[in-house]
């Protein structure tokens, strides 16, 4: 039989990671999710998988958004959120300088799109700013 590739979970390794850098990259008291909470902290990010290929035998390349939440209380200031997705968006390019995520090498990261002003309609007193990039990420044999 073949060696079998195995591709990490790029939502969870990018949440993982902004986890991990957050109280030093976004401030204390952001969270990173894959999936929307119940109860929504005054600042978050949500990670989701949008696409993406695989670019080669041993590289996937996903799509990723990122969704930065920051609570307004339905003002127009948004000043929190952008600069959050803003300072989010630079981690995720120097990722491609250091070469890899929490032991899983990274290749290439390419922005895609935004960030963006992206109202939720189901968080009204949030102010959401989205970006998009694909990030070339390495499979391990397994």
């Amino acid at each position: 039989m073949a060696e079998l590739i195995e591709f990490p979970d790029a939502e969870d390794l990018f949440r993982r990671g902004i986890n991990a850098a957050a109280p030093e990259l976004l401030g204390p008291g952001v969270t990173a999710y894959v999936k929307l909470p119940p109860k929504f902290s005054d600042l978050m990010v949500l990670v989701t998988r949008t696409g993406g290929i695989a670019r080669d035998m041993v590289t996937d390349a996903p799509m990723l958004s990122f969704d930065c939440y920051a609570r307004s209380g339905g003002s127009a200031d948004e000043g929190e959120a952008v600069a959050m997705a803003g300072r989010l968006r630079s981690w995720c390019a120097s990722l491609e300088r250091d070469g890899e995520l929490l032991g899983v090498p990274v290749y290439e990261v390419t922005g895609v799109g935004g960030p963006y002003r992206n109202p939720d309609p189901r968080a009204p007193e949030f102010a959401r700013f989205t970006f998009t990039i694909t990030a070339a990420l390495r499979g391990q044999v397994i």
